[in-house]
């Protein structure tokens, strides 16, 4: 049941994205939003080594930072309202002050799905986010997470990654759980894996949508996630990546990478992550 959700208001293109999506779902299941802001005053204030002279130039581009996240802050907040009015759904906002990260955990506790734009975070078009932001918000336990394409589409193809692990079950099921889309066609697909274990593996997670009134089709594709499935999304037309976020050291994901990576890095299509 479906009936909190929380908006990350980053005051970019993507957040515009966001917000729509985050409306389109809390029509559907009566839900109501909660948008919030979050102002990074630490990260505002780093502007790097200062040479020497440069003290003065520092200061006035941090105060720069500070006065346009506020400008930008405000502007997000204004459109978010308007657009939950319009729509006639309940809202609430939340600005905060301090660390995105421990912010964002801490509030998606109390709802049931996080939605961001997918290639931003609280940066305002001052600061960017670290990339790897959304899937270490998965790590901590900020899941499900619905990270929106700043082109997004209504989602009419959802394309669900599954390899029969832990955190790719945990995704499928949340998904289906949550019944966001309800006529949404689904797609499951199966990568490295012998033929016999893929199907079987395919045969199960259809079985397991189709016990919740999903009817879907099922392919297995060779190759390597982290190689075929933002192509093979695209070949299909999908509107929406459902995938899982396997738990993995930070300094790993950064020197090697991994299939969630690659995709929150480079997909066109918005992204459903859970774990």
């Amino acid at each position: 049941m479906m009936k909190r959700i929380l908006v990350g208001l980053g005051g970019t293109p993507s957040t515009d994205a966001a917000v729509r999506q985050a409306i389109d779902v809390a029509q559907r299941h009566r839900a109501e939003l909660t948008g919030m802001a979050v102002s990074d005053l630490k990260r505002l204030a780093n502007v790097g080594p200062v040479s020497i002279g440069g003290d003065a130039y520092a200061r006035r581009l941090r105060e720069h930072r500070r006065v346009v996240t506020k400008e930008r802050i405000e502007e997000a907040i204004g459109k978010f309202e308007s657009a939950c009015k319009t729509a006639g759904l309940s809202w609430q906002v939340r600005r905060e002050m301090g660390d995105p990260f421990k912010l964002m955990v801490s509030q998606a506790r109390y709802h049931d799905v996080t939605v961001f734009g997918l290639n931003d975070l609280f940066d305002y078009g001052v600061v960017k986010e670290p990339r790897d932001l959304l899937s270490w918000l998965v790590d901590a336990g900020t899941q499900p997470m619905l990270a929106v394409a700043a082109e997004a589409r209504a989602v009419q193809r959802v394309l669900i990654a599954y390899d029969g692990s832990i955190a790719s079950a945990g995704a499928m099921k949340q998904f289906i759980q949550l019944n966001l889309w309800p006529n949404a066609s689904i797609r499951i697909v199966c990568f490295s894996k012998k033929v016999e274990d893929a199907q079987q593996l395919l045969n199960d997670a259809t079985a397991y949508c189709r016990l919740h009134g999903h009817e879907t089709d099922a392919q297995r594709l060779s190759g390597e996630a982290q190689q075929q499935l933002l192509q093979h999304a695209t070949e299909w037309e999908a509107d929406l990546i459902v995938m899982g976020q396997r738990a993995r050291r930070r300094l790993t994901r950064r020197l090697f990478g991994d299939a969630t990576t690659q995709v929150m890095r480079h997909a066109d299509q918005s992204v459903f992550l859970a774990r």
